[in-house]
């Protein structure tokens, strides 16, 4: 019995052994047949946005004051300068009020005591400021981009009337949300390429022009950079509230070298591939390399384009080692791991 036994053991023992030697042949075949080519790519490093521009300043014009419009000094399209008068309404009455006053205090001073004369000087300042009120000036050099009064009409505070807008679009601006993975990678003074779907052949150039030293939970939960970018001297095809999207340039397009991550084996830290030369003999290289995206390796130093790389033993059925991901990079034509793109 006890022979018998022992026998079933050693039997059972070497199946397990021919089975171990049989996956391993397979592993070897496998990596025998399993290659990876080394590419060359053109890399942008950028952080992908989008969102709406808007006016560098924008003044929507409404009357402090009920009554009728005397003057109308502008029309769509005239350029304006700050302080210009746009609006007049009627002020005869302010007028009157304000020239009385200053009647009764030329005969104050001639007559009256130095602690009335300084309250008829308040109530000057007071009457002033209503007269000023009878007018809409423009607070800033801008454009008259909508105007919706006419000499004669009407104005009634209670209606909330909007008479009109002026712009000012020295430069145009967008704030945009920029994920807190990228913030790292923002400086101010980055160049931002923007597009806009109204003129999808114009690329515009614009800046990040300031971002906050504290993040924000969106809705969504998300954590955010509010980012604020600017176009100075915008084409004047591009209005106010045109949407588009824009790169964040981080760093200039540079070429590198890529490869799938399994095509790379480790050995006492240092990394190291398999070349298939062309006369089919394996040769063994050291390789420097730094991790990318999308299972991909970058290859410093010790394989060019072109090279056939054999796959590792350890990295044919695992996963990518180096896959290391980094967002907002952007690598046109890299294909993924599997064949995809």
């Amino acid at each position: 019995m006890k022979s018998r036994k022992k026998i079933f053991m050693i039997i059972a023992s070497a199946v397990v052994v021919l089975a171990v030697l049989l996956l391993a042949v397979r592993k070897d075949k496998d990596r025998d047949n399993t290659s990876y080519t080394v590419m060359g790519q053109i890399h942008e490093n950028i952080i992908e946005i989008s969102g709406n521009v808007e006016a560098a300043q924008e003044q929507v014009m409404k009357t402090k004051n009920d009554g009728t419009v005397k003057k109308v000094n502008v029309k769509v399209g005239d350029y304006v300068k700050k302080g210009d008068p746009i609006v007049e309404l009627d002020a005869s009455e302010q007028e009157y009020n304000l020239a009385n006053h200053m009647y009764e205090m030329e005969q104050t001073r001639i007559n009256g005591s130095p602690k009335k004369l300084n309250v008829m000087e308040m109530q000057k300042a007071m009457l002033v400021n209503k007269l000023e009120d009878r007018t809409i000036t423009a607070r800033f050099d801008g454009i008259v981009v909508d105007l919706n009064i006419n000499e004669g009409d009407y104005l009634n505070t209670d209606l909330a009337n909007d008479i009109g807008t002026i712009i000012d679009r020295s430069y145009l601006y967008a704030e945009v949300e920029v994920v807190e993975t990228d913030a790292a990678r923002l400086r101010v003074g980055q160049d931002v390429i923007f597009s806009f779907p109204a003129y999808p052949d114009m690329k515009v150039k614009g800046y990040v022009d300031s971002y906050p030293a504290i993040g924000r939970i969106t809705s969504r939960g998300a954590t955010v950079i509010d980012v604020e970018i600017r176009i100075d001297d915008p084409p004047e095809e591009i209005l106010p509230g045109f949407s588009f999207t824009a790169d964040i340039v981080v760093s200039r397009p540079e070429n590198v070298v890529l490869v799938d991550s399994r095509a790379i084996g480790y050995e006492k830290g240092s990394a190291f591939i398999d070349v298939r030369n062309a006369d089919g003999k394996t040769e063994r290289r050291s390789v420097k390399v730094d991790t990318f995206t999308n299972g991909m390796v970058k290859i410093l130093e010790g394989a060019k384009p072109g090279d056939v790389l054999l796959a590792q033993k350890e990295n044919i059925s695992g996963n990518a080692r180096m896959g290391g991901a980094m967002g907002g990079m952007r690598m046109p034509g890299v294909p993924m791991p599997g064949g995809k793109r």
